[in-house]
C-alpha cells in the first residue's frame, strides 16, 4: 500500500473543436483547433484500505481490470502510471464528464488528460505539458489506433492552438467580435473508422489523396 498523506488526487480537462485540419494533421499538414471550456471533464482517485482498484464512470462500474473494450484506454493509462511511478495502491477512480462521446469533441482526451492530472495530484508529482502529452498518447493509441495528438493538446490547451505533428504547438491569440456556431446532428461518429478511411484512399489513390491532404493544409 502506498505511504502518502494524500488521499485523494483531482484533476480536471474540457472539449475541443477542431476548426480545420482533422484527418490531415495526421499526415503533417498543419491544423487549427479550439478548445471549449464550458464542458468539462472531471476525474477524482481516491485511496482505498481494500484490494480493489475501482473505476467509477457512466459508462462502467467496477474493476478497472474488467473494464469493457472500448474503455480499454483508461485501463492502460492507469496502469502505465502505476508501474511508471512504482506505485501499488487501491482505488476508486471516479470519471464525470460534460462531453458526448464519438461526436468529434475529444472525449477520449479529455478523460485521459484528466485522469492524468488526477493521479499526478494524488502522488504530489509535477506534470509538464511534455509529459503529459506523452501520456495521454498512451490511451489515445487504444482508442484512436494513430492519434495525431491534436485532441490531447486542445483539451489541455487554455488557448486556441496551431499545430503540426511531430513539431510544434502554437497558441494562437483569438479576440474575435464573433460566434463559433457548434451543432450536434445526433449521429455518432467514429474517428478510427475515419481514420482508417483516408489511409485506405492513400493506399488506393495517393496521388490523388495526398493533393486533397496538402489542400486542407493551404487552407
Amino acid at each position: 500500500m502506498l505511504s502518502t498523506q494524500k488521499k485523494i488526487g483531482q484533476g480536471s480537462s474540457h472539449a475541443k473543436i477542431i476548426l480545420i485540419g482533422e484527418h490531415a494533421v495526421v499526415y503533417g499538414q498543419p491544423a487549427i483547433a479550439l478548445p471549449l471550456k464550458t464542458l468539462k471533464t472531471h476525474a477524482k482517485m481516491t485511496l482505498r484500505q481494500d484490494d480493489q482498484q475501482i473505476l467509477e464512470s457512466s459508462y462502467y462500474t467496477g474493476p478497472i481490470a474488467d473494464v469493457p473494450e472500448f474503455m480499454r484506454g483508461i485501463k492502460h493509462l492507469v496502469m502505465y502510471i502505476l508501474t511508471q511511478q512504482n506505485k501499488d495502491i487501491s482505488f476508486t477512480l471516479q470519471v464525470t464528464s460534460q462531453l458526448p462521446i464519438e461526436r468529434g469533441m475529444g472525449s477520449s482526451a479529455s478523460v485521459a488528460v484528466a485522469i492524468i492530472r488526477a493521479m499526478y495530484d494524488l502522488f504530489s508529482l509535477e506534470l509538464d505539458h511534455q509529459t503529459l502529452l506523452k501520456l495521454a498518447d498512451v490511451a489515445e493509441k487504444d482508442t484512436h489506433k494513430n492519434p495525431s495528438g491534436l485532441d490531447a493538446a486542445t483539451t489541455s490547451s487554455a488557448t486556441p492552438i496551431w499545430m503540426i505533428r511531430d513539431q510544434t504547438i502554437d497558441p494562437i491569440p483569438l479576440d474575435l467580435d464573433a460566434y463559433l456556431v457548434i451543432c450536434d446532428s445526433g449521429i455518432k461518429g467514429q474517428t478510427s473508422q475515419a481514420i482508417a478511411t483516408v489511409k485506405a484512399k492513400l493506399q488506393a489513390t495517393p496521388t490523388a489523396t495526398k493533393k486533397k491532404i496538402e489542400a486542407i493544409g493551404d487552407l
